[in-house]
C-alpha cells in the first residue's frame, strides 16, 4: 500500500513540474520589410516579412516571419503579403514557435488580411 502512495506521490509531483513551451508569436499590422533569400548557404530559399507591429519572441530575435519560398503554402504566403502591402492592408500573422526556416525569423503557421 505505501509503495502505491509513493507511486503516486511521485507521477502526480512529475506532472505539476512547471512546463517550459515557446510561446507562438500572433501580430497584426501592416508589412514594412520584405526580404528574399536564394539558396544561400545554410539558408533555405526562404521569403521573410517584417510588420510595423512585430515583436522579438522565443527564436524570433530579428522581429521577422518566414516561408519557405520553395514550398506551395510558402508562395501562397508570399502572394498574401504581397497584395496586402500593395493594397495598404493590415494582416495578422501567426507564428509556430519555431524558426526552422531562417534562424532568427519565425515560421508562419498562417496569415489573414484584414478588411480595414
Amino acid at each position: 500500500m505505501l509503495r502505491i502512495i509513493v507511486s503516486v506521490v511521485a507521477v502526480l509531483s512529475f506532472l505539476l513540474l512547471p512546463v517550459q513551451y515557446s510561446e507562438a508569436s500572433q501580430t497584426t499590422g501592416y508589412i514594412t520589410y520584405l526580404w528574399q533569400h536564394y539558396e544561400l548557404a545554410n539558408i533555405n530559399s526562404a521569403f521573410l516579412f517584417r510588420l510595423d507591429t512585430s515583436v522579438p519572441l522565443g527564436c524570433n530575435s530579428s522581429f521577422r516571419y518566414a516561408v519557405d519560398a520553395t514550398k506551395p503554402e510558402g508562395k501562397a504566403v508570399m502572394a498574401i503579403v504581397l497584395m496586402a502591402q500593395a493594397r495598404g492592408k493590415s494582416v495578422t500573422v501567426v507564428g509556430k514557435s519555431v524558426c526552422d526556416v531562417h534562424g532568427d525569423a519565425e515560421t508562419v503557421s498562417w496569415i489573414a488580411v484584414n478588411p480595414n
